[in-house]
């Protein structure tokens, strides 16, 4: 399943096809240190959602005060 995520990642990211504009893809399978890090410690329904929110989330978001590794980014 790893492999077919991947494959079709790099299909949106690098089209074969000329003229087809690239387009954002993330393989959410292919960080085995990610998936059993947040499984183990939020469970497994929760691997894909932080992704997920993660990809989404803006810059403004990681600065925002109520961010809790805020003082491990930046001094305060």
């Amino acid at each position: 399943m790893s492999c077919d995520a991947s494959h079709v990642a790099v299909e949106f990211v690098h089209p074969i096809t000329a003229g087809r504009p690239a387009l954002a893809a993330t393989n959410l399978v292919a960080d085995l240190a990610m998936i059993s890090d947040v499984g183990n410690d939020l469970g497994f329904e929760h691997v894909f959602v932080r992704q997920i929110i993660a990809q989404g989330a803006k810059q403004v978001q990681w600065q925002a005060q109520w961010h809790p590794y805020r003082s491990l980014c930046r001094a305060d």
